[in-house]
């Protein structure tokens, strides 16, 4: 929030935009291993949800009467439907960064800082590459293939999950496409 405040203050400085994505690079280097495991877990929960609901009768185990169909779908619904509902929480706290990141760029882009070749317009274009674009260090283009994977890259404030940089946009599209898909699956059976 305050880097927000500070860009649209004109007042953000590149030591404060470096400061706040090494922040945020620091402390999500913890946990972004056990959310990777996490979500790959729990997208697969989700896909194998929504194939056993669109599939009524797939489970070998539960019989083959209309009447057991339902109590099947409440069984896979809850034990599958945590997993689905862990995915969207984490997907809901990412899309927080990620906005917040984009706001900052939004804050950056719309507003001048000053008559065009100035000093706070030179400063505002300079936050503006640094919160759009990724670069890597000149050493690694030298490097071999496992020092250039290895070197550490300069990237706008962004948090990814399984490669996805989730925003409110693709929240609501994920959960109006989950609904969707189990309102079509729960009519057909």
């Amino acid at each position: 929030m305050r880097a927000i405040r500070a860009a649209g203050d004109c007042t953000l400085t590149r030591g404060q935009y470096v400061d706040l994505r090494t922040e945020t690079t620091i402390k999500s280097l913890y946990w972004k291993s056990m959310v990777r495991t996490t979500a790959l877990v729990a997208t697969y929960a989700t896909l194998a949800l929504i194939a056993v609901l669109d599939n009524p009768g797939m489970d070998p185990y539960v019989s083959r009467f209309e009447e057991d169909y339902v109590r099947e779908d409440f069984f896979h619904v809850v034990a599958l439907g945590k997993e689905t509902l862990l995915l969207f929480v984490l997907v809901g706290l990412v899309t927080s960064v990620n906005d917040h990141a984009d706001a900052v760029t939004s804050a950056l882009s719309e507003a001048t800082w000053g008559a065009p070749g100035s000093p706070g317009e030179g400063v505002r274009n300079d936050l503006l590459h640094l919160s759009t674009n990724s670069s890597i260090a000149l050493g690694a283009l030298s490097a071999s293939w496992y020092d250039y994977v290895a070197t550490p890259k300069l990237r706008p404030i962004s948090y990814t999950i399984l490669g996805i940089r989730p925003t409110k946009g693709f929240m609501l599209a994920l959960l109006s496409s989950f609904a969707v898909s189990a309102v079509v699956s729960v009519v057909r059976s």
